[in-house]
């Protein structure tokens, strides 16, 4: 069975398995990537991947965020708050989904809302979810400050009523970052919500 594994713009491997793999199929690839221009040079390493069970992801929180980055970065101790819902793909219907995080920069309140969904990846029974999302940057007026985006979200269900969920966040404009809830160094990781509830079914 044919599959691919690509490198999405949240620095994570996707993999792209047919429509006709099963729900619960999970393989291991050898990716092997390979830098031009100005550098040269290539490495390998073994990647194992899981293909989606079925499940969704639905719900709305928010967290304090204390390192955020990216042109955009969230005021130290400030709330993001996210909206969330992604479906996956069935034989006869893409993925499907909407996402809109508010969070305030410099003073100014920015929103990121997102109607389509171009990756997802959700294991009800691991409860997570990872969802990439097209999107658009809009400012306080509504006013849309940047499209053609790549929102990137992690969240990992811990349960009802919510306060143990984790959410990260990443948005990026090809290999720009603009914004990461919380920065590691190395990519984003996942906060716990101080409010709300979201639910990887």
């Amino acid at each position: 069975m044919d599959s691919s594994i690509t490198r999405a713009s949240s620095g994570r491997w996707c993999h792209c398995p047919p429509r006709t793999a099963p729900s619960s199929a999970s393989s291991t690839h050898t990716v092997t990537a390979t830098v031009g221009g100005y550098y040269t040079g290539s490495t390998s390493a073994t990647v194992t991947v899981a293909v989606s069970d079925g499940g969704f992801l639905t719900g709305d929180g928010h967290a304090v965020v204390s390192r955020s980055a990216g042109a955009y970065p969230a005021d130290p101790a400030s709330k993001v708050e996210v909206e969330l819902t992604a479906k996956p793909a069935t034989v006869k219907k893409a993925a499907s989904g909407e996402a809109e995080i508010e969070f305030r920069s410099g003073g100014k309140t920015y929103k990121v809302k997102a109607s389509t969904v171009d990756g997802l990846g959700v294991t009800s029974a691991g409860k997570a979810a990872e969802v990439r999302y097209r999107a658009s940057l809009y400012d306080s007026k509504g006013e849309v400050l940047v499209s053609g985006l790549t929102l990137a979200v992690m969240v990992t269900d811990g349960g009802s009523p919510g306060r143990n969920d984790t959410v990260g966040v990443t948005l990026w404009q090809g290999g720009v970052l603009l914004f990461s809830s919380d920065w590691t160094g190395a990519g984003t990781g996942e906060v716990k919500l101080t409010g709300g509830n979201l639910t990887v079914h």
